[in-house]
């Protein structure tokens, strides 16, 4: 079975419990398939991440005070970071889901990604204190190419949209939204109870 040489590989426990490495002996990913991440943006010069995000997306946070960057809309998915613990310390969620789906793997450093090949690209939903269903509707329509206000157009359709998020309410955008990407061919990933796990990030 595969194994990676990334330095914190034997930490990712959770990996050898989806039988990874078999898998990978299977498949490692492909480079014309798109994932883009709906959530706190990607950090896109982090260092197991800058080689596999193929944009730099999009922010679709409207209210400039959520979107913690000095502005709303525009064509830039980094993740500025979302205040969870405080107004100087982030979860940076996005970039940890990033990791997860595709850091560069078999590099030697940091961790190892589920994708070892494939295009990762942020759509920025979430910041300071969440988000709203109607910049997260608008982010999956952005995901699947739809033109949507205040951003440029996703140059990468998506194959994949994930979203690692939750929260109360029923809405007929979102429902909208989802069934927009569904017929577009996109699957469709949303969280159903999730764990904390740790994604190595350092001074570089």
């Amino acid at each position: 079975a595969a194994q990676p040489n990334d330095e914190f590989f034997t930490m990712q426990w959770h990996y050898a419990a989806m039988d990874l490495p078999a898998a990978w002996d299977v498949t490692q990913g492909a480079d014309d398939v798109t994932a883009v991440i709906i959530d706190t943006g990607i950090l896109v010069d982090h260092p197991d991440l800058e080689s596999r995000v193929a944009t730099l997306g999009a922010d679709l946070i409207d209210d400039p005070s959520v979107a913690n960057d000095g502005d709303g809309r525009d064509d830039d998915g980094d993740d500025a970071g979302d205040q969870a613990c405080g107004a100087d310390c982030h979860s940076h969620h996005g970039s940890h889901v990033a990791g997860t789906m595709g850091a560069a793997t078999d590099n030697g450093i940091m961790v190892a990604g589920v994708t070892w090949a494939g295009r990762l690209i942020p759509a920025r939903a979430l910041g300071a204190g969440g988000g709203s269903l109607a910049d997260i509707a608008d982010a999956i329509e952005w995901a699947v190419g739809n033109d949507v206000d205040g951003v440029a157009t996703n140059p990468y359709p998506a194959d994949v949209i994930n979203m690692s998020l939750g929260g109360n309410g029923e809405s007929s955008a979102m429902n909208d939204a989802v069934s927009d990407a569904v017929a577009a061919g996109a699957l469709v990933i949303v969280a159903a109870g999730s764990y904390q796990m740790t994604f190595i990030t350092r001074e570089y």
